[in-house]
C-alpha cells in the first residue's frame, strides 16, 4: 500500500482522507439512525408481547420470544471493594483507569503510582 501511495501528492493525500472521512461519518450516522429504528421496533415486539400476555409467539414460521438474561449490578461499592481487597479478587474488575480523572490530578500536579504515558499519533487538519 505504501509503494502505491508514494506517488500520490500530500494535497492528493489530504484530499483522500477527508473524503473517506466524511464517508464513514456519513455512514456511521446512516448506521445510527437505523440503530434507533431497530431499537424502536424491538421495544414495540415486546411491549405487544407483554401487552398481549405472551412470553413467546410463532409469527410467519418465527419463534418470537421474550429472553431475560440477569446481568450484575454493584449494589453497594463498598462492600464490593472490601470483598475484592479480602480476596484479592481484581478479576471481577476491568483493568482500565478514567482517562479524564487521570489528566485532572496531572493538571494539579498530582503523581499517581503505576501510571505512566504513552504516545498515540494523531492527525490534525484545518483551514490554513
Amino acid at each position: 500500500m505504501a509503494e502505491e501511495l508514494s506517488n500520490i501528492t500530500l494535497a492528493n493525500l489530504v484530499s483522500f482522507y477527508e473524503m473517506h472521512r466524511a464517508k464513514r461519518l456519513k455512514l456511521d450516522k446512516e448506521s445510527a439512525e437505523e440503530k434507533k429504528l431497530e431499537e424502536k421496533y424491538k421495544a414495540s415486539v415486546i411491549k405487544w408481547l407483554e401487552d398481549n400476555k405472551k412470553t413467546g409467539v410463532v409469527t410467519e414460521g418465527r419463534y418470537v420470544e421474550i429472553v431475560v438474561d440477569d446481568k450484575p449490578i454493584v449494589t453497594d461499592w463498598g462492600k464490593l471493594y472490601d470483598f475484592i481487597k479480602q480476596h484479592g479478587a481484581f478479576d471481577l474488575l476491568q483493568k482500565r483507569i478514567t482517562e479524564s480523572a487521570v489528566e485532572l490530578r496531572w493538571a494539579d500536579d498530582v503523581a499517581i503510582p503505576g501510571v505512566s504515558t504513552f504516545p498515540v499519533t494523531k492527525l490534525s487538519i484545518r483551514n490554513a
